[in-house]
């Protein structure tokens, strides 16, 4: 990450679903915008040096409003028969208050 959590690597965005971005395999220090078909952003997910996602924020109407949600910690990673590198995460299930501070989530 850059300073003030921007993220070095840069921003991508993607239309498609909740749920579709990728856990790993992406550019590192990254983030990625997700929106649906409408162009409304729905999340974003944040990764790390590897490549592998550290934190999620989700924009959707839910009864939880905009909340960040965090990935288990990893300590080893591995490479696949494609050259990606992987590691063994899970997305956390508490949803967490969103750290605009840490994790700005400007839109490009």
């Amino acid at each position: 990450m850059g300073a003030g959590g921007i993220p070095s690597g840069g921003v991508t965005k993607r239309i498609g679903r909740v749920g579709s971005l990728p856990r790993f395999g992406v550019k590192p220090n990254s983030r990625m915008d997700l929106y649906n078909v409408n162009g409304v952003r729905v999340q974003s997910r944040w990764y790390d040096c590897n490549g592998i996602a550290f934190r999620n924020r989700d924009y959707g109407e839910t009864e939880f409003g905009v909340h960040d949600h965090v990935w288990s910690t990893y300590t080893e990673t591995y490479i696949d028969e494609n050259g990606i590198v992987k590691a063994d995460i899970e997305r956390g299930t508490e949803h967490l208050p969103s750290d605009y501070i840490n994790y700005p989530s400007y839109e490009e």
